[in-house]
C-alpha cells in the first residue's frame, strides 16, 4: 500500500521517495562491506584469508632501515670465517707471485748487462738483487755471478770470497762444490796455493768419484806438476850461479897476477 501510495502521488512525493531509496541502498552495501571485512581481514600485502601477525611482532620501519644497511656490509666483508681465510690466502699467494716476477725480471736484468760487457753496471745490479731477493732461488747464481765478474776485473781477493758465499748456498749440492772449486781456482790464481790445495784436497776427499772431485784432482796435480818444475828449474839455476861465481873468481885471480906481473917489470 506504501509503494501504490507513492506512486499515485505527486511528483515531488515521487522525487523524495527517490532519494530514500538511494540512501536505503547505500547504507545496505556499507553494512555489506563491513561484515565482509570483519569476516576475512586483508593483510598488509594487500590477499585476505590469512592472519596477520601482531603489530607488536612485526619489526619497525627504523628496524627495517638498519636490517637494509646491515645486509651490504655483511656480504662486503666476506661472509664466513671461512670465506675470509680463502680470500686472504688468494690475496698473499698473489702478492708471492708479483714479488717472484719482479725478482726474475732484476736478475735477467743482470745477467743481460754481463753478458754485453758491463762489468760495474752487472756488478751493481747483482748486489742489489741479493739484498732485496736474498730468499730468491735465483740468489746462489747472484753470487756466483758476482765473483766471475770480480775475477774478470782482477779483485781475486773478493772474487773468492763471493764463490765461498755462492758455496754456502748451495751447501751439500753440485752447484755448492762447484762454487768451491771456483774459489780454490780463485786463490790458485792470487797466490794463495796452501789455501788452494786444501781445497782441492777437501774436495777430492769428500766428494769422491764425482764430477767435482774429479775437476778438483785435474788442479792438484797441475799445481803438482808445476811444483816440480820449479824445483827442476831452481835445481838447474843452482850449478849455473856457482859455475858462474867460479869463472868470476878465476877471472879476479888472472886479472890480479896480470897486474902483479905489469908491477914488477
Amino acid at each position: 500500500m506504501f509503494y501504490l501510495r507513492c506512486a499515485a502521488g505527486t511528483v515531488s512525493e515521487k522525487r523524495n521517495l527517490t532519494v530514500f531509496f538511494a540512501a536505503l541502498l547505500f547504507l545496505t552495501s556499507l553494512t555489506s562491506a563491513a561484515g565482509q571485512s570483519q569476516a576475512a581481514p586483508e593483510t598488509a600485502d594487500g590477499q585476505t584469508g590469512r592472519d596477520v601477525p601482531a603489530a607488536e611482532n612485526r619489526p619497525t620501519q627504523t628496524e627495517q632501515t638498519a636490517n637494509q644497511q646491515r645486509q651490504p656490509a655483511v656480504n662486503a666483508a666476506g661472509g664466513s670465517p671461512a670465506q675470509d681465510a680463502t680470500q686472504e690466502s688468494r690475496r698473499l699467494h698473489g702478492q708471492r707471485q708479483e714479488f717472484s716476477r719482479q725478482a726474475g725480471i732484476h736478475f735477467r736484468y743482470a745477467r743481460e748487462l754481463h753478458a754485453d760487457g758491463y762489468l760495474l753496471r752487472s756488478l751493481s745490479s747483482y748486489s742489489d738483487f741479493i739484498i732485496l731477493y736474498p730468499e730468491d732461488p735465483n740468489a746462489y747464481e747472484a753470487h756466483l755471478e758476482t765473483g766471475k765478474i770480480l775475477r774478470e776485473l782482477g779483485r781475486l781477493e773478493e772474487a773468492a770470497s763471493w764463490f765461498l758465499k755462492a758455496h754456502r748456498q748451495g751447501h751439500n749440492q753440485e752447484k755448492g762444490d762447484l762454487a768451491y772449486l771456483e774459489a780454490g781456482r780463485t786463490m790458485l790464481e792470487s797466490g794463495e796455493l796452501d789455501r788452494a790445495r786444501s781445497i782441492f784436497s777437501e774436495l777430492i776427499r769428500s766428494r769422491p768419484a764425482t764430477r767435482v772431485a774429479r775437476l778438483a784432482e785435474i788442479e792438484l796435480k797441475s799445481m803438482i806438476s808445476l811444483n816440480r818444475m820449479d824445483s827442476t828449474l831452481k835445481r838447474d839455476e843452482a850449478p849455473e850461479v856457482e859455475n858462474g861465481a867460479q869463472r868470476e873468481g878465476i877471472e879476479e885471480k888472472t886479472d890480479s897476477s896480470n897486474i902483479g906481473e905489469g908491477l914488477e917489470e
